[in-house]
């Protein structure tokens, strides 16, 4: 899309943290919880399909089919400052590139 210059009307995120500490160690503890995380993730999207929004927050109490469709979530618009702002981006690991083709080519011609 953004290659041909077509920019999507919105993208929809749900954002959501864990404490370091609260993810289990354990192989087995571990598989279970990111079975559950993946299970939330499903559900999620099921809930966004039906409802055009994602959930303001999702907790056991309300995981699953027991989303709560009358939560309230946050809808906000990110735009950037200037037209050009995306370059900041691109420019420097375009410019890291270029040098690091030209220091090896350098490197390859002084040593041949």
């Amino acid at each position: 899309m953004y290659f041909q210059g077509r920019l999507p009307r919105s993208v929809n995120m749900y954002w959501r943290r864990f404490r370091v500490a609260d993810i289990p160690i354990a192989e087995e503890h571990f598989k279970a919880w990111i079975l559950d995380r993946w299970r939330e993730k499903d559900d999620l999207l099921d809930f966004f399909a039906g409802n055009q929004h994602f959930p303001a927050n999702i907790s056991p109490a309300n995981h699953g089919d027991r989303l709560d469709k009358d939560t309230d979530w946050i809808d906000t618009e990110v735009k950037p400052l200037q037209w050009f702002t995306w370059m900041q981006i691109f420019i420097p690991v375009t410019a890291l590139t270029t040098i690091v083709v030209v220091v090896t080519k350098l490197v390859h011609v002084l040593l041949w």
